[in-house]
């Protein structure tokens, strides 16, 4: 009977010790899953900060160029007389030599007419192509002068070659009247957006921080409105471009 009234009470003593312990264990677990969670939005904040300002960068380049007087002049020329082959040349050597020449990332630039028909480009097959059917052109004539429109990530057949590229489109207007003349897009390649994803824009300026603390698990990608992986996967590469469905919970949030 001492025996088993000494188990019992230490038996007792136990139970609220075994049911501290599972509360202690629960909640360690429970708040490093909600700092692991924490680490996550935080690490999503700041990509999503370098990406907006990069992409703002992206929009305050393209606004620049419709208000360069030669491209307005030449275009307004181009558009009121008879299609001049010297004009277009011209309009195209400024746009090669004098424009895309300041971005490496740039990969053309197009001018299109109201008609929606390119009239000048860093390409010249290019030129003539019909452009009325795509969004970065009718959307971008709706924006009063001095905006400009990101539009969606694609795989781009512009310039010879098949390339992942984000147009940035802005209105282009008469130096005098104001009057819209047309439309200027330029097309960026994807490549410095997944730098930024990956870290590697910072390492290549020289921080300290672009890979540092980056498991090798984590993995930062962009998701477009129809749940399409729209930049390179760490893992799936540029395979995942457009194709890689991602429904996870926190997407569909």
């Amino acid at each position: 009977i001492s025996t088993k009234l000494s188990l019992f009470t230490i038996l007792l003593a136990l139970i609220p010790l075994l049911g501290f312990g599972h509360y202690l264990t629960s909640s360690f677990e429970k708040n490093l899953k909600q700092q692991v969670l924490d680490d996550l939005v935080l690490v999503a904040e700041t990509q999503e900060g370098q990406l907006l300002t990069y992409l703002e960068t992206l929009k305050t380049r393209t606004v620049d160029f419709p208000s360069d007087g030669f491209i307005r002049d030449t275009v307004n020329e181009i558009i009121t007389k008879e299609k001049n082959n010297k004009m277009q040349e011209a309009l195209n050597h400024h746009l090669i030599f004098n424009k895309k020449i300041l971005d490496p990332t740039l990969i053309g630039i197009n001018i299109i007419d109201l008609s929606g028909e390119v009239i000048a480009s860093t390409d010249e097959h290019e030129v003539g192509k019909d452009e009325k059917s795509h969004t970065y052109f009718t959307q971008t004539l709706l924006l009063p002068y001095g905006k400009a429109r990101i539009n969606d990530i694609t795989l781009s057949h512009h310039f010879g070659t098949e390339i992942h590229t984000i147009a940035i489109s802005a209105p282009l207007t008469n130096k005098q009247t104001g009057e819209l003349i047309g439309v200027l897009v330029n097309y960026y390649s994807t490549g410095h957006i997944n730098h930024l994803l990956e870290g590697q824009h910072q390492k290549m300026l020289g921080a300290l921080s672009g890979l540092k603390g980056r498991r090798d698990t984590l993995d930062i990608y962009l998701v477009n409105s129809e749940n399409l992986m729209i930049s390179q996967s760490r893992f799936l590469g540029n395979q995942a471009f457009l194709k890689q469905v991602v429904r996870t919970p926190p997407v569909q949030a």
